[in-house]
């Protein structure tokens, strides 16, 4: 993403998305809210990107997107470890 930093600001940054599992994607929506442009390109071939580098870091990432994607509810992610 690559935009002013008033822009990022006038959208609320990141800190309104922290349990968001596409926090690109709300963040671009907040952005044209605010009446700014968003343009998604791939970019692909041209950049790398490393989320994790240990496995400990892989699985506390898993785990809280996890609980995130079923609506941060304690009882499904009980029945879920159940299953």
């Amino acid at each position: 993403m690559l935009f002013s930093r008033e822009t990022y600001k006038a959208a609320g940054g990141h800190k309104p998305l922290k349990n968001s599992l596409v926090a690109d994607v709300h963040l671009a929506r907040e952005v044209k809210r605010k009446g700014n442009k968003a343009v998604i390109a791939n970019i692909a071939p041209s950049v790398t990107c490393t989320v994790y580098e240990t496995n400990k870091e892989t699985w506390e990432g898993f785990l809280k997107n996890s609980f995130n994607g079923i609506g941060r509810s304690k009882a499904a992610a009980g029945l879920l470890i159940l299953f």
